[in-house]
């Protein structure tokens, strides 16, 4: 269900991983909203650097993505599989916009801390 509304809201299907402990690869109703809240609000992050710490699936990052954000940064703690989730995630996503220049096909990293 939730990955049916996910899809609906950003155009693609997030990949989301769950195991122990299973909070980790949740979408939060806070993500949501911040993420439909950052749709709206599209000048809030066009041509500009967001950090988001502890994004877990990072769906508002990925809302920033594609909404004109010059670089995101998506954190999460070392955890390899939870890490890669969200790597395969921003891959997905950026090969799926359309107009996309080489130079723009750069706005996201991911990180641990």
């Amino acid at each position: 269900m939730m990955d049916d509304i996910l899809t609906l809201f950003i155009g693609f299907r997030l990949n989301l991983f769950y195991f122990f402990p299973p909070h980790i690869f949740s979408v939060w109703n806070a993500g949501v909203c911040l993420a439909h809240y950052i749709d709206s609000h599209k000048d809030l992050v066009e041509d500009k650097y967001v950090l988001e710490l502890g994004a877990g699936a990072g769906l508002p990052s990925f809302s920033c993505i594609l909404n004109g954000v010059k670089h995101v940064v998506i954190t999460d703690y070392p955890e390899e599989n939870l890490i890669s989730n969200i790597q395969s995630n921003v891959n997905g996503i950026l090969s799926s916009m359309e107009n996309l220049s080489k130079d723009s096909k750069n706005k996201a990293t991911v990180l641990v801390f």
